[in-house]
């Protein structure tokens, strides 16, 4: 048994969870988007919000048998939530430790703690 193999729907969502919080920080059009047009009390809730459609997107590929890595059946719903829920620390870990801290130099003023 490989744990990879039984469980690569749910590692690529926390991978992409990384891959997320980067793009939204480090590509241009997407940074003026998020930075500008998206209130800073609802940026979290939109990452949470991509990262659940990512999710669910993933269980409708298995669940439709168009990409078969997940199982469509309680047991597979619950670890993509448990996966879900590991992916958002993975986005926000991401985003407090080099996005957050990047933003700051740019910005001149001196790292500050998560509050």
């Amino acid at each position: 048994m490989n744990y990879v193999d039984d469980n690569l729907s749910e590692i690529l969502l926390v991978i992409l969870s990384f891959v997320l919080s980067l793009l939204f920080a480090y590509i241009p059009p997407l940074r003026k988007w998020y930075y500008e047009k998206l209130d800073e009390q609802w940026r979290p809730g939109f990452m949470a919000l991509a990262l659940l459609v990512i999710a669910l997107v993933l269980m409708l590929l298995s669940c439709t048998e168009i990409w078969v890595e997940a199982t469509c059946d309680r047991d597979g719903w619950i670890t993509m939530g448990v996966a879900w829920i590991m992916a958002l620390a993975a986005n926000q870990g991401t985003y407090a430790t080099l996005v957050r801290a990047r933003n700051q130099r740019i910005n001149g003023q001196p790292p500050q703690p998560p509050q």
